[in-house]
């Protein structure tokens, strides 16, 4: 997917985007706790790669998998994020040995969102 500035409110057409952190929550197999790996495009134009990260079920959002992700966790540098160009978000089984399983059973996930915490740079 791609954010882009153009779904950011209005006042921020113009300024420099700072990712501080990043939240996934994936409804998917009950009772299941998934890998996942987020990838983007750095403010340089180079592509950057987490490290596995788990996403746990948990009970308050009503068995959903869910993940924060801070700045500098699972190896990355969200302030870098180029939110114009593409981030990547991989899902597997944590018993799995691949991420290309889901890829033929994409119906295990109701939904995935992935929410960015931004701030404006100076």
């Amino acid at each position: 997917m791609t954010m882009g500035l153009d779904r950011l409110p209005f006042f921020i057409q113009g300024r420099r985007v700072e990712i501080e952190r990043v939240e996934v929550f994936a409804k998917g197999t009950p009772g299941t706790s998934y890998n996942l790996e987020l990838s983007y495009t750095d403010r340089s134009g180079a592509s950057v790669a987490s490290t596995q990260i788990t996403a746990a079920p948990e009970a308050a959002w009503g068995g959903a998998q869910t993940v924060s992700i801070g700045q500098t966790d699972a190896g990355l540098d969200l302030e870098q994020l180029d939110i114009e160009k593409a981030i990547a978000l991989k899902l597997k089984r944590t018993t799995a040995m691949a991420f290309t399983g889901l890829a033929t059973d994409f119906q295990e996930f109701e939904n995935v969102f992935l929410i960015l915490h931004y701030k404006l740079a100076n």
